[in-house]
């Protein structure tokens, strides 16, 4: 509740209707939440899913998993955002529901970002392009700046031409997936939202600070990116012994039987 009402409020200043959120004030404490720790898919689950889920939305699972992008964000996504000199891709939008209207939006907390990606990832989008062509689709402006429409190339519509909505996809193409896959399906686990634990759990252990994993991920900030994964992360233990241990030298033999 108060994440909602601290987006709405940093909204309204934005759009110069407050002049300061108020609950950003120092006199005004955050409540500690409680949420459970993320679990993270082994890698044979991703793969399984890959190779089940419709032919025509696969990229949903490695664009999820390969980019951490949120639901919204992938059935958004558009080749055209690729930068291929940078090797990013610029995640600019995403697909909504307001008041039963399908429309293009900004990312939650307007949070546009760039994203590194792999060469691998980039090889499967090319390879998907050659089969299905992206579709210029038009859809309502969501953000209030001026701008009515939208036209974007997609990467996945449905064979009409017309966008998923992100509840119809969950129900018509992510969970048959699952029982294709002979997957068990987890509530408030195995939603298309894993695949981005997933990615942040990978870049994590290749040491990706939590300052740029959350930059990455368009978190509100690094305190709740800290707060969502820190369990993920190595303990330095390790490191943090051998740089005591470069001062205060240890016997050899105490070192051998370490």
């Amino acid at each position: 509740m108060f994440d909602l009402v601290l987006s709405i409020w940093d909204a309204a200043v934005v759009d110069e209707k407050m002049r300061s959120n108020p609950l950003k004030k120092a006199t005004i404490p955050r409540p500690n939440a409680t949420t459970k720790e993320v679990q993270v898919w082994p890698e044979k689950r991703v793969h399984a899913l890959e190779e089940a889920v419709e032919d025509r939305f696969k990229p949903a699972v490695f664009i999820g998993a390969g980019l951490g992008l949120r639901p919204g964000e992938v059935l958004a996504f558009s080749p055209d955002n690729i930068d291929r000199e940078k090797m990013v891709y610029r995640c600019t939008r995403q697909l909504v529901m307001v008041k039963g209207v399908q429309k293009f939006k900004l990312p939650k907390g307007r949070k546009v970002r760039e994203i590194p990606l792999g060469y691998g990832l980039l090889e499967k989008i090319d390879a998907y392009i050659e089969k299905y062509r992206p579709v210029a689709v038009t859809l309502p402006w969501g953000e209030r700046d001026g701008q009515a429409y939208e036209t974007v190339n997609l990467l996945m519509t449905k064979p009409s031409g017309v966008p998923y909505k992100n509840q119809s996809f969950h129900m018509g193409v992510w969970l048959p997936a699952f029982v294709a896959a002979g997957l068990a399906y987890v509530n408030d686990r195995d939603g298309m939202h894993a695949l981005r634990h997933l990615s942040a759990s990978l870049m994590l252990s290749r040491g990706v600070s939590i300052k740029e994993l959350s930059a990455y991920l368009g978190h509100s900030s690094e305190a709740f990116t800290l707060r969502v994964y820190t369990h993920l992360m190595e303990t330095s233990y390790e490191r943090a012994r051998a740089a005591i241990d470069s001062v205060f030298r240890p016997s050899s033999d105490l070192a051998s039987a370490a």
